[in-house]
């Protein structure tokens, strides 16, 4: 995979999703649209975004209730000492739910928490070779509840998680998207509404406050 560093926006580019899809109509699902009764999480959840509720709990509350989970977790996680603490609890996080991570990190390690191989994306590790499947698994998120959770993800591939996970909420009307990471936390204004920003330390999150 070609990692652009280049910071121009291209829609559609890496991510299973093309400009003009209209996920109001669910085009691009291949598992049939869902049809929704009520709020969707997205609205549940940004209904309590300007209240007290703790980001954590915003989180809880939005994965428990997500029909997908999108994990992107970033070089913050480089070299981290407690990332193999924070990579055990996101195994026992994804347990049981119909999910899908991308990592830029290539050491390896979330492997050895005992999550499915087959639903890590590592453009810098060995499962390059899920890359197709990551896609596909995208393209039938849209207009599904889609819960995004970006831990620690920078500005040093940002075509890898960062665009695309921002073209991703942005299409898909039942997204919500928290982003997680000590100074890159803020959102794009096109997804400003269905995104909460969390300034935190990302692994720091994970292990003292993510609640499972």
């Amino acid at each position: 995979m070609n990692l652009d560093t280049n910071n121009e926006m291209h829609i559609g580019e890496g991510t299973g999703i093309s400009e003009g899809t209209d996920t109001s109509k669910g085009t691009a699902i291949s598992e049939g649209t869902v049809g929704s009764e009520g709020n969707s999480i997205s609205e549940e959840v940004l209904s309590n975004k300007s209240g007290n509720t703790s980001p954590e709990t915003l989180i809880k509350e939005a994965v428990d209730k997500c029909e997908k989970l999108l994990i992107g977790i970033g070089e913050s996680f480089d070299n981290d000492l407690k990332a193999q603490e924070a990579y055990k609890k996101i195994a026992d996080m994804v347990s049981g739910r119909d999910f899908f991570i991308i990592s830029v990190c290539g050491d390896g390690k979330i492997e050895e928490t005992g999550i499915d191989k087959d639903r890590i994306c590592s453009p810098e590790g060995e499962e390059m070779k899920n890359f197709d499947e990551y896609n596909e698994w995208i393209a039938r998120t849209l207009n599904r509840e889609l819960v995004i959770l970006e831990l620690g993800v920078g500005l040093k591939f940002p075509f890898t998680i960062r665009f695309p996970f921002e073209k991703i909420a942005f299409f898909n009307k039942k997204a919500v998207m928290f982003r997680v990471h000590d100074s890159l936390y803020q959102s794009t204004e096109e997804i400003k509404e269905k995104c909460i920003p969390v300034k935190a330390d990302p692994v720091a999150f994970v292990v003292n406050k993510m609640l499972i």
